[in-house]
Formats: C-alpha cells, structure tokens, sequence
C-alpha cells in the first residue's frame, strides 16, 4: 500500500513524514521503538555513542558536542530510521538555530608587520649560513694544490777559475 504524497508531507512514499507538531527526540524515539530496536542497536548502526543517541532523543542539546558535528549524529541517525534528512535539519534548527561565531580579524599594522619582516630575516639568515657552510666545506683552490717558489737555503757551489 503506497502512502500519498499529501500524507507524506511531500517526502515521498519510501520516507517516513514526521508529526508536525511532535519533538524532534519524539520522532526518533518513536521510529526507534517502532523497529523494536534499542540504544545499543542504534549506537551501532550510526556509530554514535549511546549517550548521544539518548541526548538526541532528550533534546538534551547541551549534552551534545557543537552543532556542526550535532548534524552529522542527526543525518546518521535519520538515515538509519530512513527519515528524510533535510526535514530533520529543518527541525533542528528551528529549535536551536544556528549561531554565527564571529571570525578572528586579521592582523593589520605593526604587528602584522613585524610578523613579516621577522620570515623576511629568517629567509636571509638560512640563505647565509648555508651559503657559509657551502664555502667552509669546499675543498681549497679545488683540490689542486699550489706549487710553492723554491728558496734554498745554501747557494750552490759555483766554479771559480783561477
């Protein structure tokens, strides 16, 4: 028997359509229950812990990690039970909307510059001390080695006549 589309609230016949007016924990625990199956079973199947699956049940949102990763348990968890995920999130966040966290600004002025001056010298300084340890490693003049001017120390016997 195939559910209508007016019935379904648009979903679809293969998902199930929430109450309108039921909780978001109510929806779950329902279609929980009505596949017979426990926290256990459903920490399993989500690979959320069981402490989580209840907290959704509870809409204890404060037991509950930041609602980024609360999404993700909620999908897993719609999926599971083959209720439509859009209109779970939908539900969601009507009860606890999203919080904008403000960005971090980025820095400007001395200390940004600073910031750059001090990787421009840190560049120069490794630039140089390989450049000297190149240098020092070398092997002097190539390898080849310079003939020394030969300076003797006793001039050499010269003939004399007479």
């Amino acid at each position: 028997m195939k559910k209508d589309k007016e019935h379904t609230g648009g979903i679809g016949p293969e998902k199930t359509a929430p109450a309108e007016k039921e909780g978001l924990g109510d929806l779950f625990r329902r279609e929980r229950e009505a596949r017979g199956l426990g926290y256990t079973e459903i920490s399993e199947l989500t690979r959320l812990r069981p402490s989580f699956v209840e907290a959704i049940e509870e809409e204890a949102w404060d037991r509950l990690p930041p609602p980024v990763f609360v999404k993700g348990f909620l999908r897993s968890y719609a999926r599971v039970l083959d209720l439509d995920e859009e209109v779970v999130l939908g539900r969601f966040h009507a009860v606890k909307p999203i919080e904008e966290v403000p960005l971090p600004l980025p820095l400007v002025g001395p200390e940004a510059g600073r910031k750059k001056w001090g990787r421009y010298a840190l560049a120069v300084l490794v630039v140089l001390a390989l450049g000297i340890y190149l240098w020092m490693s070398l092997p002097p003049e190539n390898g080849r080695r310079v003939p020394q001017k030969e300076h003797p120390l006793t001039r050499a016997p010269t003939a004399t006549t007479g």
